[in-house]
């Protein structure tokens, strides 16, 4: 097998995965974030995430039993739940993939159903999303819904008013 370059997995370039996966990160066999996308990276604007150790920045939820980068190893690949450690407000949902040759970790993120809280905390626009996600396009629905129920609060609004306008005016009207 051809060794791959230090910024090259699976033949791809850090910059082609990361135009793929802007929330994906690197993980050394060590436990540090080797690299991380830019979206992952605007997530933490101070200190970033490269050079971090993954399970310092990251509380593993699910699975419950991983206690080192070894564990997590031995359980990819396959879906996790966790949360910034210092900001525990919004939680991701990802997927971990060992790289071969024990050389470490290939971990995907997403918001999940969290990503209308995620883009309004994070300041998160189209560019941080992979082209083909859907999140852009649910956010935009979401926004719809939003305006629509707004609206029709507004007319149930009026319409009660009217309706009691016009109650009171049928109490006041004198009858000849």
């Amino acid at each position: 097998m051809n060794a791959l370059a230090p910024n090259e997995l699976v033949g791809l370039s850090t910059e082609m995965l990361d135009r793929l996966m802007p929330m994906h990160m690197i993980v050394s066999a060590t436990g540090h974030i080797r690299h991380s996308a830019r979206t992952l990276e605007k997530l933490r604007p101070d200190d970033g995430l490269t050079g971090h150790r993954f399970l310092e920045v990251f509380e593993l939820r699910r699975p419950r039993n991983i206690r080192n980068i070894k564990d997590l190893r031995l359980y990819g690949p396959g879906p996790l739940r966790l949360w910034l450690r210092d900001q525990p407000d919004v939680p991701f949902k990802g997927l971990c993939i060992p790289l071969p040759d024990q050389s470490g970790l290939l971990i995907n993120l997403s918001f999940g159903i969290a990503a209308a809280e995620a883009v309004v905390h994070f300041d998160l626009g189209a560019r941080d999303f992979p082209a083909t996600d859907l999140t852009i396009e649910m956010l935009y629905l979401v926004e719809a819904k939003e305006a629509v129920m707004k609206e029709s609060r507004n007319l149930i609004e009026r319409l009660n008013s009217a309706k009691t306008q016009a109650e009171e005016q049928a109490f006041s009207d004198t009858f000849l």
